[in-house]
């Protein structure tokens, strides 16, 4: 059976959030537990008893068992399911909500100002908002999505992902269309330590600055989610 120690202590370590809860069921057991009292036969409740100066014993009940073993069992679900979940829930995606002018010849990366979901506190809207930063080591998959409004001249359109502000680990590529939009996904994987951040870039050489557009649910979006 497992301890509700160890079961504690592991919520602790995987999600402290849940703490304070499993402490105040923890100690509901122990108080559960200290209202029966083992003979030399089975376990027996106290009770209170009529007259109020002191307790009874009823008839035997060789329930206390059983109850601490539902009550490990289940504890030890709820830690199994979260455990299973803490990987799935490490992600994030988030995105601009309006065009962005991309400046020529620089791969620039793009600021966003809003979160379709964020688990693990990847994004900040105010502060340095191009990037998803990483608070849990570990694999991960990052892409984006950005669409480069019509214009003439110039032979690269270029969505990219850039990790820590240097290194660029992952391009889509594409010459000007003529009249048309230009559509770029990228993704990649990349080992993770706490502390390392990701940003989306677009690049173009037209000579002067083109938009990216804002299109809703593709443009510009950018995702990181932990995969173990």
């Amino acid at each position: 059976m497992i301890s509700i120690e160890a079961l504690l202590h592991d919520f602790e370590e995987k999600d402290p959030k849940k703490l304070v809860f499993f402490q105040e069921i923890s100690r509901a057991l122990d108080r559960l537990n200290r209202s029966f009292v083992m003979d030399d036969k089975e376990p027996r409740v106290l009770t209170p008893d009529r007259k109020g100066y002191g307790y009874q014993r009823n008839k035997s009940l060789n329930i206390l068992p059983e109850i601490l073993q539902v009550k490990a069992i289940r504890f030890a679900e709820d830690r199994n399911n979260l455990l299973l979940r803490s990987a799935d829930s490490m992600a994030a995606r988030v995105y601009k909500n309006a065009v962005f002018a991309v400046p020529t010849g620089v791969h620039t990366p793009i600021p966003f100002d809003l979160e379709r979901f964020d688990t693990d506190d990847m994004h900040d809207i105010a502060v340095n908002n191009t990037r998803l930063t990483i608070q849990h080591e570990g694999l991960y998959v990052i892409g984006g999505h950005v669409q480069f409004e019509p214009a003439a001249g110039g032979a690269l359109r270029i969505a990219g992902v850039k990790f820590n502000g240097a290194l660029s680990i992952g391009f889509q590529t594409s010459g000007p269309l003529a009249g048309a939009v230009v559509f770029l996904s990228v993704a990649t994987l990349w080992q993770c330590v706490i502390g390392d951040y990701f940003e989306l870039t677009a690049f173009q050489d037209t000579g002067g600055p083109i938009n990216v557009a804002n299109v809703q649910g593709y443009s510009s979006e950018f995702w990181a989610h932990r995969l173990s």
